[in-house]
């Protein structure tokens, strides 16, 4: 609630959830530590359908859902071991 009262906790299975964001269509996208280096994550505005987005071994950063099941979000994949972040996009189902 707007006072901090009746918090639910929406995840668990990681050592660490965080970057959450809203989509229009309700669904949170977040990302998560739950392999070997963190990745996205969307699931339903009460916590369940948890579904995993992205799986390499850069990391995929700062996810934002846009319409049209669109997912933008930061990451190094194609930089090799350069600095170089750059946007890329998914579309979800």
């Amino acid at each position: 609630d707007a006072d901090g009262t009746n918090v639910k906790r929406l995840t668990t299975d990681a050592k660490e959830d965080y970057d959450p964001s809203w989509g229009p269509d309700g669904r949170i996208a977040f990302v998560s530590e739950r392999g070997q280096s963190p990745d996205i994550f969307v699931m339903n505005a009460d916590g369940t359908g948890q579904k995993q987005v992205t799986n390499n071994k850069w990391h995929d950063l700062k996810p934002c859902l846009g319409t049209e099941g669109r997912l933008l979000f930061q990451s190094r994949r194609d930089a090799g071991t350069g600095i170089q972040e750059d946007i890329y996009m998914i579309r979800l189902k």
